[in-house]
């Protein structure tokens, strides 16, 4: 049982979003809306493997839910690209704003 995949041209007219995951919250990454999602709204891939994916959903059903992945949601790589780019740009955030950083004894001089 796996998640459905296929080859689409490159669709001019279907813009790519950010969608929020309508499971958690999170951010789902940049992909094409799904007509049977709300605007706005997809799945992260998290919550698509922990809910979705060989838990009683089979390839159909999270096409129809959800649409193709790597178009209207995460592939496993791009997913991890995704994370890779946001843990980077919160340690970056981090070291600018000095989070995290420990203040030698006796204060800075």
């Amino acid at each position: 049982m796996g998640v459905a995949r296929a080859v689409l041209p490159d669709v001019p007219h279907a813009p790519r979003r950010y969608l929020r995951c309508n499971c958690c919250g999170g951010e789902a990454g940049r992909f094409v809306q799904h007509w049977n999602q709300d605007t706005g709204w997809g799945i992260c891939r998290d919550c698509l493997e922990r809910y979705y994916i060989g838990k009683g959903h089979d390839a159909g059903g999270v096409l129809s839910i959800f649409g193709v992945e790597g178009v209207n949601y995460a592939s496993a790589e791009q997913w991890k690209r995704l994370k890779a780019k946001e843990a980077a740009a919160w340690a970056k955030w981090k070291r600018e704003n000095g989070i995290g950083v420990v203040q030698p004894e006796g204060g800075a001089s």
